[in-house]
């Protein structure tokens, strides 16, 4: 889990900087571990999957194939450690609504994060991520892939609508841009 947490650490640190505000990087690491251990051991099922370039990790991706199941109490101790109690809060509310939704849609699976490392970016990585979803997607027979990306990140939406995502809703984020520095993301869906 450390590799994956590393991975997307260095995949988001640039697009959600308030919510690394303060951190240095390996406790910023150690945070997002320990809430990817949390929803692995709530949730039960393998979707955190590794890229390797030679002997380095060098990308990562979540999927879901039914609802995230966080505990808010859970989420809000992890955060305790790191921050506090009204960022810790705040965040804990703006998490739950981050991700795979609670009513999930049928027939569909939910790219929940995607990042390549830093020093391993523009080299066809992001695109073998994507495609990997998309053969998932196909072997367990669903219809449809949806995924949510911060509306400023242009050279992810790009890759996206590549592959056929359109931008179905456009959310702001009063939260999200207080805490994380988001104020609006997209929810794509691709039909396959």
């Amino acid at each position: 889990m450390q590799d994956f947490s590393g991975i997307m650490y260095s995949g988001f640190i640039d697009k959600y900087p308030k919510f690394f505000y303060g951190l240095d990087k390996q406790s910023s690491i150690d945070l997002i571990c320990q809430l990817n251990l949390q929803e692995y051991q709530q949730h039960k099922e393998k979707n955190k999957y590794l890229i390797k370039e030679g002997v380095e990790f060098t990308g990562a991706i979540s999927l879901y194939f039914s609802k995230k199941k966080t505990s808010f109490k859970s989420t809000y101790k992890i955060l305790r450690k790191y921050f506090g109690f009204f960022k810790s809060l705040a965040t804990s509310f703006m998490l739950r609504g981050f991700g795979p939704p609670l009513n999930f849609p049928k027939n569909t699976i939910i790219i929940d994060k995607l990042a390549v490392n830093e020093n391993h970016r523009r080299k066809g990585l992001g695109k073998k991520l994507v495609e990997f979803a998309i053969e998932t997607a196909k072997n367990s027979e669903l219809q449809f892939m949806e995924l949510e990306v911060v509306s400023e990140n242009i050279a992810a939406i790009t890759l996206y609508k590549h592959y056929g995502f359109e931008i179905v809703k456009t959310t702001k984020t009063i939260l999200g841009e207080a805490f994380v520095g988001v104020a609006k993301y997209h929810l794509m869906r691709k039909k396959l």
